[in-house]
């Protein structure tokens, strides 16, 4: 039983799930004495409710990460889905509510594309979701006429400026639901359980009887109606649609997953980490402009921050992998060093 015990716990895994929590406790205690205003109620709701549309977005970015795969056109996505709702509102005088019905099939539609493309033609995700990125930029663009488009419909506003009983932000609670419902279905379901399988040993996933090809296809199209779904509540938020306003979302995710202990390589992590990863890099977001630093000097600072994190799993995953080849004996003697 032990022995079993020691199989199954790896120390690099435990840091990364773990740690993380602890990290953004100390940065915020940093940013409480560094910069003015920090530290206040108000501004730690606004960091929250800054984080709600991109920790939505995450819980299907956390999905494809974990499945071993990547998606690059997350971003464009929410632009193209924002633009086309935008035209359909504003330019054709279609409802609303049927804007808000397009955006989340549009979502899963584009999902299911990135998930078909890399499934039909064996191609990497990389590629294809790169692709299918200045596919989406360019439409964006084309569609929108590089408009900024305003006073939108309260019908799609009120999702990021609501707020119950007059406490709490419809967007917060929509955000909590996410992140429980996915945390449910990774942890608790077969379906989870394959695409952790997918993402760690894909061969012995296909010869339990797991249809790969499909859990791909769904994977990406469940992601899909995550952005819808984060997608709505930014333009809610906002207040205002624009071509560009997706960009970098895709990085922010990614960076994120990879700081909260999902890796780059597939089957580890949970979505947990995801929401962890966001909340700090909204946190050194928010205190660096506190601080009264410029745009460019955060892009230097995250820019480092997703280096240090791919740097940190590279090291873990090869000091479990070294851990694995360990007899057991060698890994109790291990764990007695340790203690």
């Amino acid at each position: 039983m032990e022995t079993n015990m020691k199989k199954t716990f790896h120390p690099g895994e435990f840091i990364r799930n773990q740690l993380m929590l602890f990290v953004l406790i100390l940065v915020i205690i940093v940013f409480s004495f560094i910069a003015n205003n920090f530290f206040t109620t108000g501004n730690l709701l606004n960091v929250l409710m800054q984080s709600t549309y991109a920790i939505i977005i995450g819980m299907g970015v956390s999905m494809i990460m974990i499945s071993g795969a990547i998606d690059l056109s997350i971003g464009y996505q929410v632009s193209f889905m924002s633009v086309v709702y935008a035209v359909l509102v504003q330019d054709l005088g279609q409802s609303s509510f049927l804007g808000i019905l397009v955006i989340i099939l549009l979502g899963m539609l584009m999902g299911f594309l990135n998930g078909f493309l890399m499934v039909r033609f064996n191609v990497n995700a990389l590629i294809i979701t790169l692709g299918t990125s200045y596919a989406y930029q360019g439409l964006s663009f084309i569609l929108s006429k590089s408009r900024t488009f305003i006073n939108l419909p309260a019908s799609v506003t009120f999702l990021g400026k609501t707020y119950i009983a007059g406490v709490v932000p419809l967007a917060i609670v929509i955000m909590v639901i996410a992140v429980i419902v996915m945390a449910f279905v990774m942890n608790r379901t077969y379906f989870g359980r394959y695409i952790y399988g997918v993402g760690g040993n894909e061969e012995a996933i296909k010869l339990a009887g797991v249809n790969v090809e499909r859990m791909r296809l769904l994977i990406y199209t469940i992601s899909g109606l995550f952005v819808g779904l984060g997608c709505l509540v930014l333009i809610g938020r906002t207040g205002s649609i624009y071509a560009g306003m997706g960009s970098g979302l895709e990085f922010t995710c990614m960076t994120a997953g990879i700081l909260g202990g999902i890796s780059f390589r597939g089957g580890e992590g949970k979505v947990t980490g995801m929401v962890l990863g966001i909340l700090l890099l909204q946190v050194l977001s928010n205190g660096m402009q506190l601080m009264g630093m410029g745009t460019y000097p955060q892009y230097v600072v995250k820019g480092i921050v997703l280096v240090a994190a791919v740097a940190f799993d590279s090291m873990q995953k090869k000091a479990k992998l070294k851990a694995e080849k360990l007899t057991p004996s060698q890994r109790l003697a291990q764990a007695e060093k340790q203690k």
